[in-house]
Formats: C-alpha cells, sequence, structure tokens
C-alpha cells in the first residue's frame, strides 16, 4: 500500500471514492479528507431522508384531510335519513376536487367499495312474483325425461353391440 497525504480537503488524490456502510465511531481514524468526504456522504444521506421524509408527511396529510372531510360529512348527516346512495353521490362529488393522482385513486378504491355494498345489499328483484306450475306439467315432464333416459340408454347399448359386431367381423 501507498502512503498518501492528501494536498487538498475538496480533492482526493489518486481518484479514491469511499463507500461506507455504516462509519459510526470510525471515522476519526480516517485522513481529514476522507473524513470530509464521509460527512458529506452522511449529509446528502440526511438531506435524501428528509426529503422522502416530507414527502410521505404530504401525502399522510392529504390523506388526513380527506378522511376529515369524510367523517364531518357522515357525522353532519348521521341523524338523518342518510343513505348509502346519497354518500357515494358526495364522493363522486369531491372526487373532482383534488389533484394528487394518489388521493384520486384513494377515493377511487373507496367509492368502488361502496358501489361493492351497495351492489351485494341491494336486491335484484324489486318484487318477487310467484309463478304457479300446473302439477299435471310437473309430471308430464317427469314422465317426458323419464322415457328420453330409456330410449337413450337402449340407443347406448344398442350402438356398443353393433361396433362389436362390426370388430369380430373385421
Amino acid at each position: 500500500m501507498k502512503n498518501l497525504k492528501p494536498v487538498e480537503p475538496n480533492r482526493i488524490p489518486s481518484g479514491i471514492v469511499l463507500q461506507f456502510g455504516n462509519i459510526g465511531e470510525n471515522t476519526e481514524y480516517l485522513p481529514l479528507a476522507y473524513q470530509i468526504q464521509v460527512t458529506d456522504a452522511n449529509i446528502i444521506d440526511l438531506e435524501e431522508s428528509i426529503r422522502a421524509n416530507h414527502r410521505m408527511y404530504d401525502h399522510y396529510k392529504g390523506l388526513l384531510s380527506v378522511n376529515e372531510r369524510l367523517f364531518e360529512q357522515i357525522r353532519d348527516k348521521a341523524a338523518s335519513h342518510y343513505t348509502i346512495q346519497e354518500f357515494h353521490t358526495f364522493l363522486t362529488n369531491i372526487a373532482s376536487d383534488y389533484e394528487d393522482e394518489e388521493l384520486i385513486g384513494y377515493l377511487n378504491a373507496y367509492i368502488k367499495k361502496i358501489e361493492n355494498t351497495i351492489s351485494t345489499n341491494i336486491p335484484i328483484v324489486e318484487e318477487p312474483r310467484l309463478c304457479l306450475i300446473p302439477k299435471s306439467s310437473v309430471n308430464k315432464t317427469v314422465i317426458v325425461f323419464a322415457v328420453l333416459l330409456m330410449i337413450t340408454t337402449f340407443a347406448a347399448f344398442l350402438l356398443e353391440g353393433i361396433q362389436k359386431g362390426q370388430a369380430q367381423a373385421s
């Protein structure tokens, strides 16, 4: 190994670039120029984590404002006869108020969940009707089914016998 002494704190000789995962308390064993490089790398890491935390904070702040708005709507309308269809209309109206794609996606997912709840709780037929079938037609249907079953069974045995006869003749 060659012993190199740094000339300038901004320029490290021989183009060596240090990459450390976790320096911890070991920076004092490095030359001053390398300590500066490690400190600059730590500053960059901290700035990136601050930016990421700020983006997450803004995202959750937006989600909180949406949820507070939804909660306020439900709390104000809870005493009256507020239906889920009216709440669905309210959700579709406020979805156009937001510009953030993540919040719009969150509201659209919530709207789909409400639509699924509506579709599972509303009966398909509003006024069910009873259709009376005469007993004689049921009896006739059963008899026709039994006769057709016997005919198809007989035809299957007959075809099998013919195929065996042709196979033995060949």
